[in-house]
């Protein structure tokens, strides 16, 4: 196990060096810990750097997937901590997440989405384009010791224990999660009524 998560922190830091040179670094993560959730995102000065310029956090509700919150939490950072410095001067933004699935559901492209909140990153992504940004995602093993993720990590947990988020109210489910969560209690009912003191050969 340790020479799996040594591995997975040498390839991370490996695809993440080519872009260190990037004007903002932004680490987004999603926590799940039923009934807690949040997604979250931070702005850091580089790679490297345990200093946080800014944050970002918001309530994902009781029964969200972690997809939902990785999604949310992109989306999030994006509009707090990214468009509001649409008119700097430094333009080159690293996004870096351990959400793979979403990225790849992102990689589709902006015509393929058929989710509201992708849909909606593709239109945060394309207005920094059309304003001159340069905006990277890459792809990061998560809970193996890379710097970004583990501070991105560590505040999505803190946020989830603490209730402190810095934006109100919660987000609404999303209709594949509450299908889940029902598929998943007719189940439970289901082999509750099933007897347990026969087998068949």
């Amino acid at each position: 196990v340790v020479e799996l998560m040594r591995e997975r922190r040498r390839v991370s830091e490996e695809v993440l060096a080519p872009h260190s040179h990037r004007s903002w670094i932004m680490a987004t993560d999603g926590g799940v810990d039923v009934p807690k959730s949040a997604g979250v995102g931070l702005l850091l000065p580089s790679l490297n750097s345990s200093t946080i310029i800014d944050k970002a956090s918001v309530n994902c509700g009781a029964r969200p997937c972690s997809y939902r919150t990785e999604s949310r939490a992109l989306l999030l950072a994006l509009e707090r901590l990214i468009i509001p410095r649409i008119r700097h001067r430094r333009k080159t933004l690293l996004v870096v997440t351990d959400g793979q699935s979403f990225l790849a559901a992102l990689n589709k492209g902006p015509l393929s989405q058929t989710d509201w909140t992708e849909d909606q990153i593709w239109q945060r992504l394309l207005t920094l384009t059309c304003a001159g940004w340069s905006v990277h995602l890459q792809f990061c093993y998560g809970h193996c010791g890379v710097n970004a993720n583990e501070l991105a990590d560590r505040y999505a947990t803190q946020t989830m224990q603490t209730g402190n988020y810095t934006e109100h109210g919660i987000k609404p489910i999303w209709q594949t999660d509450l299908l889940a969560c029902f598929t998943a209690q007719l189940i439970n009912k289901w082999r509750s009524t099933v007897r347990q003191d026969t087998h068949r050969c």
